[in-house]
């Protein structure tokens, strides 16, 4: 049953140049073609006596990430301080020190049902100390209208023809070194803002777009696709490390990168990889080049981003404001 999703969600992310008739909005986020990047972004603020917690997005909605930073208002309580946030269900780690504060990413997952949520801000002042609450606000998560396109789709004849049972086999044996890599659990590794891995090219396909084949909806688009020509550059959006770079069936090149904390970005259908398993990157090092490798009509990159088992928009980290280390 895995298998058959993969496949199915492989295919739903297949560039189909031209042929995509788009027929629900992209107003709420900015995953299209003429609104590459959002430069003013929505921020609420919650605060008491002792701390003050800001939050920043794109917009709060579904699909989106979420920058949190944690001003302490009181230098002696928060010397020796750890903090984390309690959020839907999801400890979110927040990581810092007095002077500058702490900063975290908190996912908000496409399905997320919208509605006011109520968070939690817990606070160990020392090593020897115990979690208490320390500040307790709500937040209000709204709909996104993910678009959805009409396809007339083509796929060469090698991707659709009854594969051979070694094929098979091989395809199911990359799959699992996909999920393999996706449960590699590391120490924070980010740190500032997020780069471009494709320096403002234009999408193609948006995030979580539902295409329609037949009239009948396939799987929602995993990232974006960004346009691009054979042998420009792909470079990494955060740093971190590689934890699977290899040529894969369906996929193609493709690159996975551990950012630490269950938060990875991934890229496919490279025309050459540059980067290794293991490999140490930091924000724009060069990954590879876009290709058009594995299932795919034409090059372009197709750019993903998944962060505590959810996928999220990948333009959504573009405009926050995290601060330098």
């Amino acid at each position: 049953m895995a298998f058959h999703r993969r496949v199915t969600q492989v295919i739903a992310c297949i560039l189909v140049a031209g042929s995509a008739l788009l027929i629900a909005g992209m107003d709420l986020v900015a995953d299209s073609i003429k609104n590459r990047i959002v430069e003013k972004i929505e921020a609420r603020e919650f605060a008491n006596d002792h701390y003050r917690v800001r939050l920043s997005a794109r917009k709060f909605a579904q699909g989106e990430v979420i920058y949190l930073d944690l001003q302490c208002r009181s230098q002696e309580r928060c010397k020796a301080a750890h903090f984390y946030l309690s959020a839907w269900g999801k400890k979110v780690s927040l990581q810092g020190e007095r002077k500058r504060g702490w900063d975290g990413l908190l996912p908000v997952g496409p399905t997320m049902r919208p509605g006011l949520y109520r968070l939690n801000l817990f606070v160990r002042e020392s090593d020897a100390g115990v979690w208490r609450s320390a500040l307790n606000f709500a937040l209000r998560i709204e709909a996104t209208a993910f678009p959805q396109s009409i396809v007339k789709l083509t796929v060469p004849r090698k991707f659709t023809r009854k594969l051979p049972p070694q094929t098979l086999r091989e395809i199911a044996e990359q799959g699992k070194k996909i999920n393999a890599a996706f449960r590699t659990r590391s120490e924070r590794q980010w740190q500032g803002p997020f780069g471009d891995a494709r320096e403002l090219a234009p999408v193609t396909s948006p995030f979580y777009q539902t295409r329609l084949y037949n009239g009948i909806a396939g799987r929602p688009h995993t990232g974006v696709d960004l346009s691009g020509t054979w042998g420009e550059p792909v470079r990494a959006i955060q740093d971190g490390t590689v934890v699977l770079a290899e040529d894969f069936f369906y996929e193609g090149k493709i690159v996975i990168v551990d950012h630490g904390e269950e938060f990875f970005s991934y890229y496919q259908h490279l025309s050459l990889m540059q980067v290794k398993t293991g490999a140490q990157v930091r924000r724009g090092t060069l990954l590879g080049y876009v290709g058009s490798s594995g299932v795919s009509t034409g090059p372009h990159l197709h750019l993903s981003v998944r962060m505590g088992g959810q996928l999220l928009s990948p333009l959504s980290l573009l405009p926050l404001p995290v601060r330098e280390k």
